[in-house]
């Protein structure tokens, strides 16, 4: 059964007040700049501006106050608490007051920023082009550095560590607002939908990434499991058709990814399966267990890489290898954080998120969010189970995009 459209709320470069305008540069800013490395200078600056104008322009001109789900709200609270009280029995205080700043701060900050100034689906329709833009450009830039290592400029913008192509896992959602056509203004051309989707596949590629596609994969299913569940609206009449051809894409970018890594980086495996016999996550995560028991309730203090001496003594580090900081697994970096009560309270704030989210689709215009939003949650996941990329700037782009995407389906319409 189709669902209601409701107009959205007229937001542009032209209408609004100075400080509105302010705003949205500010904003734009802030997420066309996330991918790229060394950006944390321009990204708070951009992120404290964008804060002051949004306070100016609801200062003098007011606004309607989209609503927070209170799951979201009270879980973010005693997640927020629990990590600062942390701070009372912390091993490295002052990293820990560090990490909390940097981390929780700024990403608590980014999503007030994007909640509080997301109107209509006329910013939702912004942020999901700059998310675009960006993203395919910095995509363009790994093709280079891959292709002509030897260019300055191009390995300038290498990205590391896996963080691209996390970036790219919180971006691929926003296809279901673009193809789907549920919020006004929001939808593009088959064609163009297409051309995105194809360019990420090839951004994704390029960064060489192999979990990337097991997270898309996990993407996939998470979408139409949704759309499924809110009556096969959303993503067209053949949503069946759909999942056959992106998850043939998804499948054979895994295949390439999976044998060019082991080819390039584990020369003497025998095939690409054997290649894992040459992984460290596995001693990694070994490593993890007594640091766990040590402290296994309260945790050793907030911040991914609070144990990163003990890891890097436990699993020494290869050339070729991930750098030896911390768990490469977001829910063990957790639980040696802030212990089994910090991983109660972070599942709570990841099941409050996908709670609101189901429920966004109940709403007007809502489904494509809920699409969007439990795909975005869920990949972030999946992308974080062999490293830990709840952590800058992915975790601060992840914290603006919910709050865009809340907002969306949150705002009183019409």
């Amino acid at each position: 059964m189709a669902r209601p459209s409701a107009p959205p709320i007229e937001s542009s470069w032209t209408h609004g007040s100075a400080a509105r305008r302010v705003y949205l540069v500010a904003t734009s800013g802030y997420l066309f700049v996330a991918p790229f490395p060394s950006s944390a200078g321009v990204r708070a600056f951009a992120l404290l501006v964008a804060l002051g104008a949004l306070g100016i322009d609801i200062w003098k001109n007011g606004g309607t106050p989209a609503r927070l789900p209170r799951a979201v709200l009270f879980a973010g609270i005693a997640w927020l608490g629990w990590c600062t009280a942390t701070l009372l029995w912390s091993e490295r205080p002052a990293y820990s007051l560090e990490e909390l700043q940097r981390e929780l701060g700024y990403g608590s900050l980014a999503f007030i920023a994007f909640f509080a100034g997301t109107r209509g689906a006329g910013d939702a329709r912004r942020a999901v082009a700059v998310l675009f833009g960006g993203a395919l450009l910095f995509g363009l830039f790994e093709w280079i550095a891959v292709l002509h290592p030897e260019l300055r400029l191009a390995e300038r913008y290498r990205s590391a560590d896996g963080s691209f192509s996390t970036h790219l896992v919180i971006v691929a959602p926003l296809l279901a607002l673009v193809a789907s056509g549920e919020a006004p203004g929001l939808r593009a051309p088959p064609s163009l939908t297409v051309a995105l989707a194809l360019g990420l596949v090839a951004a994704g590629l390029a960064s060489e990434n192999r979990m990337l596609w097991i997270a898309l994969l996990a993407q996939l299913a998470c979408a139409f499991y949704v759309n499924r569940r809110l009556g096969g609206g959303p993503l067209g009449a053949r949503p069946r058709r759909m999942l056959a051809v992106a998850l043939g894409v998804i499948v054979l970018a895994l295949a390439a990814s999976w044998l060019h890594k082991a080819a390039r980086y584990y020369p003497e495996a025998a095939g690409a399966l054997q290649s894992l016999e040459f992984d460290q996550r596995p001693a990694i995560w070994t490593a993890s267990l007594p640091l766990f028991l040590d402290r296994p309730w309260v945790g050793h203090g907030f911040g991914r890489e609070i144990l990163h001496d003990r890891f890097e003594a436990a699993v020494p580090s290869a050339s070729r290898g991930p750098r030896i900081d911390h768990a490469h697994n977001v829910f063990i970096d957790v639980a040696l954080a802030t212990g089994v009560v910090g991983l109660v309270l972070f599942a709570g704030l990841v099941l409050a998120m996908l709670r609101a989210f189901l429920d966004a689709g109940r709403r007007p215009a809502g489904a494509s969010v809920a699409i969007a939003g439990t795909a975005m949650t869920v990949g972030f996941l999946v992308k974080s189970l062999t490293d830990d990329f709840y952590f800058r700037p992915n975790s601060l782009v992840f914290w603006a995009l919910s709050g865009v995407l809340l907002a969306l389906s949150a705002r009183p319409r019409g």
